[in-house]
């Protein structure tokens, strides 16, 4: 991580130190976006909009902003009920062919989507490279499908070899380093005070595995992302840019044309 330079500070709209509603953005989107019944979904109600189309966060706004205030996050914030679904494919019997689904309090939800708004503006839509489409405001993999058609149709057409390489990472969100995500974070220029946040809802988390009505003990969780938290696509995007940045410090990427400027081809009495 020390290869390459420390990206600058955000500067943030709202304040670091509290949870505002200037704009509907950061509350509404979070009730009408599908947010999954996590274990405590009845703790709270959203409140509705009041005349004048502010959200009113009830006891949620006031849960979101004692945690950012004092930077620190209740245990209640942390911990995870993990729930398995099968990918519909392969055997059954086997954990591989499961995927395990974080269940997380709502008000934990409401605050991480508080902070992926902060990060998604200011953060990922500057410094992550332009080749990472998934999970970000505005890009999709239809372009990627775009390009890539794009490539295949225009080789076709000259004649030429086209070699793809489609890589599959295997259970990608519980390959991410808490260390070394913090790290990262902290290359890309993210807040001291953004990222203990977002490092207090992972560290110190417990879960439990339920499973036909059963529920196990609960165990510490030292690694991997939270796969159910909003939050988690965005940390495993900018892990996985510093890892490709790195990777291709040293290269130069590209199609690379000789030439020469004293010949025929360009000659510089004619340009």
């Amino acid at each position: 991580l020390d290869r390459f330079r420390s990206a600058p500070g955000i500067q943030f709209s709202n304040s670091n130190r509290s949870v505002t509603c200037q704009s509907s953005e950061d509350c509404v989107v979070l009730a009408s976006t599908g947010l999954s019944r996590g274990v405590h979904y009845w703790e709270f109600v959203i409140d509705r909009l009041d005349s004048g189309g502010q959200p009113a966060f009830g006891i949620a706004k006031s849960d979101c902003n004692k945690e950012a205030m004092l930077g620190q996050v209740h245990q209640d914030f942390k911990d995870a009920t993990i729930v398995h679904l099968y990918k519909r494919k392969g055997n059954r019997q086997l954990c591989d062919n499961h995927r395990g689904i974080s269940l997380l309090k709502i008000a934990a939800k409401l605050f991480a989507r508080i902070l992926l708004n902060r990060l998604d503006g200011h953060l990922a839509q500057g410094m992550l490279p332009k080749s990472q489409c998934g999970f970000r405001r505005h890009r999709g993999t239809t372009d990627m499908i775009f390009a890539a058609r794009q490539l295949q149709e225009k080789c076709q057409e000259m004649l030429t070899h086209l070699y793809t390489t489609f890589v599959d990472l295997t259970k990608a969100f519980d390959t991410v380093n808490r260390d070394g995500l913090w790290k990262v974070m902290q290359k890309f220029g993210c807040p001291k005070r953004f990222s203990h946040m977002v490092r207090q809802l992972h560290d110190g988390m417990t879960a439990r595995v339920t499973d036909n009505r059963t529920v196990s003990e609960a165990f510490a969780v030292t690694n991997v992302v939270k796969q159910g938290c909003v939050l988690a696509p965005t940390l495993f995007s900018l892990m996985f840019s510093a890892m490709l940045m790195d990777a291709y410090l040293d290269e130069q990427p590209g199609i690379h044309i000789a030439y020469r400027t004293d010949g025929h081809i360009l000659n510089s009495r004619r340009m």
